[in-house]
């Protein structure tokens, strides 16, 4: 059993698995990462994955990779099953398993589903699942931007990929910011470009809009601009 805490877990492995724990790791190369699959040997051999070996939907696997304190929890589509509908259920049969040891428990657990099909991420939210990945839509619609306009994937690689470039990140409003103007002036004064507020990339049509301590900015800085935010500003 993995007693560690304020780790992820990551269920179900397949190349796009590895490619997000990777990432993760480029981020934070200190990160813990526990991951739940029913594949007899361990498939990534690394200091900072640990396996457990299980059924996801089972209480006590999800217990083994000590769940109940991981920072966040990512379920990915199981690439061995062809058929969307029948992917998507098993995704869900997890994922309401997750919630129900949570709630069990009085603990939010922060979830994020990789998603086969659109018409099924409102069976997914029936069980208060956080984010969803559509596993196709991504590539075409990137694929119909490179083809409308030509160069825009190379910004859209840096966003996704710190190893691209890019280094997209999440704060709570400052004290001293009132509205988004406050916030957008303040952060392009210290280097930092706000892209978003909450799930509003137009924020700039509501700049006078007051900004409440619940609310969460999206930005875009290099590291040493990161850094000094977090340390008071410039």
């Amino acid at each position: 059993m993995y007693r560690g805490e304020g780790h992820y877990v990551y269920i179900g492995w397949s190349p796009k698995t590895k490619k997000a724990i990777d990432e993760v790791l480029v981020y934070e190369p200190k990160a813990e990462i526990v991951l739940i699959d029913q594949l007899k040997e361990e498939p990534y051999d690394h200091d900072r994955i640990h396996y457990v070996y299980g059924d996801a939907s089972d209480e006590s696997v999800l217990l083994q990779a000590n769940i109940l304190k991981a920072r966040r929890v990512a379920i990915f589509a199981d690439a061995r099953i062809t058929e969307t509908l029948l992917a998507d259920g098993k995704s869900l049969l997890i994922a309401s398993a997750v919630e129900a040891l949570s709630s069990e428990r009085g603990i939010d657990l922060q979830t994020v589903v990789e998603v086969c099909e659109e018409r099924n991420i409102s069976k997914f939210k029936h069980v208060r699942v956080d984010d969803f990945i559509l596993a196709n839509d991504s590539v075409s619609l990137l694929m119909a931007k490179a083809t409308l306009h030509p160069g825009t994937t190379s910004i859209f690689r840096q966003l996704l990929s710190k190893q691209s470039g890019g280094n997209i990140q999440a704060l709570a409003p400052k004290p001293e910011w009132t509205t988004i103007r406050d916030a957008a002036e303040s952060l392009l004064h210290q280097g930092v470009t706000l892209i978003a507020v909450n799930d509003r990339l137009d924020y700039a049509t509501v700049l006078d809009t007051p900004l409440q301590a619940s609310d969460m900015l999206y930005v875009v800085c290099h590291d040493d601009s990161w850094e000094r935010l977090n340390q008071g500003g410039i």
